[in-house]
This record gives C-alpha cells, structure tokens and sequence, in this order.
C-alpha cells in the first residue's frame, strides 16, 4: 500500500503523488470533500521531493514527471474549487516541467495526459485568463488525451474519464457514452463512470435509464466508507429531477 511505499523510500515522490491522486480520485467519486487537506499536504510533499531529485539530477525524466505531476493534480483540484487564477498558475508550473520530460524521454507518453488537460483547460477559460493566452487550444489537448489514453502507462483510464468529462462539457454525448461503456466493461463498479452515465442520460432525457444508474450509485454508497453527505444530496437531487421529468 502507499504508507510501506512512503517507509521504504520516504525521500521518493511516488508514494506521496499516488496517495494523493487516490484520494483525489475518491474525492470524486464519494463527493466527499473531508479528503482535501490530505491530498494538498501529499502533493505539496510530492512537490518538494521531485524538487530536490531535479536539483540532484537535472536530467532525470521521472524527476521532472512527478515535479509537473504534483502541480498538475493541484491544479486539477483548483479548478473543482473554482479558483481559476491559481489553477492556471499550478497548470503553468507543471506544464513547464512536463515540457522538460518530453525533452529527455519523449516515449514517456503518461506526460501527454497533463499536456492535454492543461492545453484543453486553458483554452476553455480563456476569457478568465486572457491576459496569458487567447488561442484555441482545445483540439490540441484533446489530441493529447488521445495519446495518454492509447499509448500512456500510468494514465490511460485517468485520460479516458478526462476524455468522458470533455465530451459531456462539448455537448458530444455519443462519444462520451462510447468512453462510457468501454469504461464499465472493464471496470463496472467505477463510480466516476456511473455519475457520468447518468449525466448523459439525464442530458438525452432518458431518465428512466438515468435512474437505473443513480440506483446503482446510491447502492455503492450505503456500503462505501469514504461517502460524502454530498454524494447524497447531489444523487437525491439528479433523481428528483428524473421523476419530475417522468411526471
């Protein structure tokens, strides 16, 4: 598990960075917001071990990719939280450092998964943030994605889901639920899934299959320990909006 990673080598980041990304991932999952201090501390932890690893050896790939990838996560979570400003600084940061990974390995295609999300996201806020970009971006980290789906190591399903989640945001609900089934075959508990797929029922006003997915969300929280009050309420309201469609 992570904490005997992080006792067998404590001055390595990647103990830190999956614990952190875990309970990130869970935090989506279990709407459950208790997991934001840990992960903030995991990744700042990550930050400062990459760092020193960098400054030891300012050609190490895997130095780089986790200094970019404990930016790029924090940044990922500004955006939930809604700070726009520090998630472009955060993304910026990681996006620089990823830049140098391609450099020295350029075969380490995980990186294109924090490209893709940077480039996709920055073009998206872009009247947030016009005074550092105003190019249309969006293809491009789409393409990204692309590659650390088909070809990444770490971050094929983590780019998937991203994938999912663009899609849904584009109005492009077909090739959301094609990421969507291939998602739950192979992972048919996967709570990310199952919100999303009752978001593109809901959004193609099939409530009664919306339902059926909320049904099964609300089954894995009454057994899941890690299940926010939030999770909840946001599955509650879903399905009252469903049976006030159904009439």
């Amino acid at each position: 598990n992570f904490a005997s990673v992080q006792r067998e080598a404590s001055n390595h980041p990647a103990g830190y960075f999956f614990f952190g990304a875990a309970l990130e991932w869970m935090a989506w999952d279990y709407r459950n917001l208790d997991q934001g201090p840990p992960f903030f501390k995991l990744m700042n932890r990550t930050i400062e071990l990459a760092r020193a690893m960098t400054a030891k050896n300012p050609d190490d790939p895997w130095a780089f990719f986790y200094l970019g990838a404990g930016y790029g996560f924090l940044g990922l979570a500004d955006i939930k939280y809604g700070n726009w400003l520090k998630a472009f600084y955060d993304g910026m940061t990681g996006y620089k450092h990823m830049l140098r990974v391609i450099k020295l390995r350029p075969d380490l295609y995980d990186v294109y998964f924090g490209l893709g999300q940077f480039h996709y996201w920055r073009s998206k806020k872009a009247a947030i943030v016009r005074a550092f970009t105003a190019k249309d971006e969006m293809k491009l980290g789409i393409e990204e994605l692309e590659i650390a789906r088909v070809k990444g190591y770490f971050t094929p399903w983590e780019a998937r889901n991203a994938l999912v989640n663009i899609w849904l945001i584009e109005g492009r609900m077909e090739r959301s639920e094609k990421l969507l089934r291939e998602s739950l075959a192979e992972f048919p508990d996967n709570l990310y899934s199952w919100w999303s797929l009752a978001q593109v029922h809901m959004t193609l006003k099939r409530y009664r299959e919306g339902l059926a997915a909320l049904d099964f969300l609300e089954s894995r929280f009454k057994v899941g320990k890690w299940t926010g009050d939030l999770a909840w309420v946001e599955c509650w309201v879903w399905k009252a909006d469903c049976y006030g469609h159904l009439g």
